[in-house]
């Protein structure tokens, strides 16, 4: 399970990007269901590669600066 979890947290990190996702646009984008979801963030939020925003009455999800950079030096 462990080794599955890293995969999806992997394609929640190149779901987002550059991009701020609420939770929802965040499923629908990765194609995964509530829970390996939310196995996927709280992965991510541990290694502090994730941060939560609040932006016009909606919480979204971004890739802190840090791993944005990281993913641009990628391509």
């Amino acid at each position: 399970m462990k080794e599955e979890i890293g995969i999806v947290a992997g394609k929640i990190w190149s779901t987002l990007r550059e991009k701020k996702l609420t939770q929802t646009q965040l499923k629908k984008a990765s194609g995964l269901n509530d829970k390996m979801l939310f196995l996927g963030l709280g992965w991510l939020a541990k290694e502090g590669k994730v941060e939560f925003l609040k932006e016009n009455n909606f919480e979204k999800i971004s890739l802190t600066d840090e791993e944005k950079k990281l993913f641009k030096n990628q391509e």
